[in-house]
């Protein structure tokens, strides 16, 4: 299982927000389609003064 982490800095990286993004995906396939997709809709909205957007896919650890 996997969720997609977003960072958005402005102002030459000096403020960044973060946001975590709830959906649950079921693969890492699915994840990378998602976070493309988040990426874009960040830069749509982003600020006037956004210098940068990362987004990375982080793995939930499974119970055994």
């Amino acid at each position: 299982m996997y969720f997609v982490l977003a960072l958005l800095c402005t102002d030459l990286d000096q403020m960044c927000m973060i946001k975590a993004y709830p959906d649950i995906l079921p693969s890492y396939q699915a994840c990378e389609v998602t976070k493309q997709t988040v990426n874009k809709k960040i830069w749509e909205f982003a600020p006037d003064n956004a210098s940068s957007v990362k987004t990375w896919c982080f793995a939930l650890p499974e119970d055994t």
